[in-house]
């Protein structure tokens, strides 16, 4: 892990924030990848809980009205997890990751070795670079210099 501080990359580091909060970049996350024990923003209550609820759940069927009735409770617990619980919980991984990332320059150096994520200007999808394989200084400097230039000069 590489945990250079020079006055160039916290200068790029910077102009990434700035880009984020106003989001002129935007992050396209792995859930999969991110949602695991290795992550510094995984949280286990947030993949276990969900589902032990809708197994206890059915299983409290299965013992008051039977296996059918709780296979039923079952299945459409699975689903509502699937196609809108899931959505949201992907939704505060991203949140977390967000702040993660912006809490210091040292988090968005361990977070960029980790990978797990992109960082995609303008939600286009077609100016991506991707964790840890992408070179982050090279996107910024690429994409963002402009603002950071016309920032500079005006601050001379």
């Amino acid at each position: 892990m590489t945990l250079s501080m020079d006055k160039a990359s916290l200068l790029m580091y910077e102009t990434l924030l700035q880009a984020l909060q106003t989001e002129e970049v935007t992050l396209d996350i792995n859930y999969d990848y991110l949602n695991n024990i290795r992550s510094p923003v995984y949280n286990p209550w947030e993949s276990v809980l969900p589902l032990v609820i809708i197994l206890v759940i059915s299983l409290l069927f299965i013992l008051l009205w039977g296996i059918v009735p709780g296979m039923l409770v079952m299945a459409v617990g699975l689903l509502l997890y699937r196609f809108f619980l899931k959505p949201f919980l992907k939704k505060q991984l991203e949140n977390r990751l967000k702040s993660f990332l912006t809490s210091g320059y040292q988090n968005w150096l361990l977070m960029w070795d980790f990978g797990g994520f992109s960082i995609v200007r303008e939600n286009t999808f077609k100016t991506r670079c991707e964790a840890p394989k992408g070179n982050w200084k090279e996107f910024v400097a690429l994409n963002l210099s402009e603002k950071t230039i016309s920032e500079q000069s005006a601050n001379e």
